[in-house]
């Protein structure tokens, strides 16, 4: 199972993360790096806005830092 932290989701910095803005496909982005989170996650808006290919994988769960 895949596990994201609570900083993560509300997309705070901690320890564990840090905020960055970055320049992707022509367009400057904030992301949220995060040591502590075991997957990278992006908004299926952005990747529409930035004509980005996806690739369809089997849907798995994810288990937030708090547990849920």
């Amino acid at each position: 199972m895949a596990e994201i932290s609570f900083h993560a989701i509300l997309s705070k910095t901690s320890g564990t993360t840090m905020k960055a803005e970055e320049t992707l496909e022509g367009r400057k982005v904030l992301i949220l790096v995060d040591s502590g989170s075991t997957h990278n996650f992006i908004s299926a808006s952005l990747v529409k806005q930035l004509g980005l290919k996806v690739s369809t994988l089997p849907s798995f769960g994810v288990q937030i830092g708090n547990g849920q």
